[in-house]
């Protein structure tokens, strides 16, 4: 099924339509050691960019405290997919463990949406879950939307994503890609103007993005430097560690932060934390990149949980660091109130201890 999924993923991407896929997963599967691999090799055989693939975890499934599972959690999110809690409302919630896991959409059950417009107890739970959604900076998705009434009020409460037979009815793949080409005619057909300003003013060069690096080894640091001025990132900076960086902060602003885990004093997951927690002067949704030889799958899941963008393994090829950069530098931020921050745990050695 996946296989399948990712393939009609690329034909729409062949046509010029960037959709996102969603597919299942359960628990069971989740229990596989080798399960994030095998998806990962599926997706990209297919010639798919992981981005466009969403992977929906029921509620149960998601509260599970089994080690595997969590670290295939990890990996997936590690690898560029979008995790996304599916029927919330019908299970069992541990409120601490959403904002352990690096989940990018909160799906509301159906039981909760159908004809909710005009049942007060309903639009408190579903304006409630909304709310938390956007609060934890995470997209909201109504699922079982029936009538232009109930998909109106979701609007009202700023839902980002509706689902439901008020929008289509279940077709076939060769529908769909009708379907939708005619979907975006229309849109094309109100404002060709709009959508062509918005293409050109969110495209941005190399050259615009100001980047600053945090590595305490000179020579790596350094080569970095020359890589990034080679691709056209001109506007880059290099401290050899995070009180140079927080320093910095005062007076200047960065699109990217590209750190190491290892640095004196402070190392890079307590530089990370401080600035999701707004206690340093950059802002707490700049994008981040760890930058680390580090293996250990502890430290990698709890670099996860502080929400960075990505992840650059040395030795350092160019062109991977140049596509990962355009890659984190085209996505939206994923970045949750900075309480969900505050118990992380970024002591190194007692990281490596428990590893």
């Amino acid at each position: 099924m996946l296989e399948e999924s990712a393939l009609i993923c690329r034909t729409l991407l062949g046509k010029n339509h960037a959709l996102h896929i969603a597919a299942n997963l359960s628990l069971v599967s989740l229990t596989d050691p080798l399960i994030a691999e095998k998806i990962t090799t599926i997706v990209k055989a297919a010639g798919v960019d992981t981005k466009y693939i969403t992977l929906e975890i029921t509620e149960s499934a998601a509260m599970t405290e089994a080690p595997q599972a969590l670290e295939n959690l990890a990996r997936l999110y590690m690898n560029g997919f979008t995790l996304s809690i599916d029927d919330y409302g019908t299970g069992y919630s541990n409120l601490q463990q959403l904002t352990r896991i690096a989940f990018g959409e909160l799906k509301i059950d159906q039981s909760f949406i159908q004809g909710f417009a005009n049942n007060e107890a309903m639009l408190i739970v579903v304006a409630a879950n909304i709310d938390m959604a956007h609060k934890l900076r995470i997209k909201s998705v109504a699922e079982g939307v029936e009538t232009k009434e109930d998909w109106e009020m979701l609007r009202k409460m700023d839902c980002d994503i509706g689902q439901g037979y008020f929008f289509a009815k279940p077709m076939s793949t060769e529908d769909f890609y009708t379907f939708i080409d005619n979907y975006r005619n229309q849109l094309l057909e109100v404002s060709p103007t709009a959508v062509h300003h918005y293409i050109k003013t969110t495209t941005k060069t190399n050259s615009e993005f100001k980047i600053l690096i945090v590595e305490d080894d000179e020579f790596t640091r350094n080569t970095i430097l020359q890589i990034l001025n080679s691709l056209g990132y001109l506007q880059t900076t290099a401290v050899k560690d995070a009180q140079s960086a927080i320093t910095l902060f005062e007076d200047e602003q960065f699109n990217l932060i590209i750190t190491d885990i290892f640095l004196p004093d402070i190392n890079g997951l307590e530089l990370i934390k401080r600035i999701r927690t707004d206690r340093t002067f950059a802002k707490p949704n700049t994008r981040i990149i760890v930058l680390s030889g580090l293996t250990q799958t502890k430290a990698v899941g709890l670099a996860m949980t502080l929400n960075v963008n990505g992840f650059l393994a040395k030795p350092l090829i160019p062109n991977v660091i140049d596509r990962k950069i355009k890659n984190v530098m085209s996505e939206p931020t994923r970045v949750q109130a900075s309480i969900a921050y505050e118990t992380i745990n970024t002591d190194i050695q007692d990281i490596l201890n428990k590893s």
